[in-house]
């Protein structure tokens, strides 16, 4: 990989990560378990002692919230301006 797609693989990790910090654990954890750790709903309904339906609402409550942050981020990589 060349070193201008590895910063901007960087940048976006980062921004990514920051607008993951700006939820609460509430709805981040259930997130990051299901889109980067890849577990089932009811794999975190258990790990976080919930409701399944409890855990598929905070997962979308979640991304509600990170839509408007990640948005623009989405549209400069697919324009391939995230450097």
């Amino acid at each position: 990989m060349d070193p201008e797609r590895e910063a901007a693989g960087a940048q976006v990790r980062s921004r990514v990560q920051e607008a993951l910090l700006t939820l609460s654990p509430a709805l981040r954890l259930p997130l990051v378990l299901y889109d980067i750790e890849g577990l089932g709903y009811v794999e975190i309904a258990r790990v976080l002692e919930l409701a399944e339906g409890t855990v598929k609402s905070r997962i979308h409550r979640a991304r509600q919230a990170l839509r408007p942050l990640l948005g623009a981020l989405a549209r400069e990589v697919g324009s391939g301006r995230a450097a």
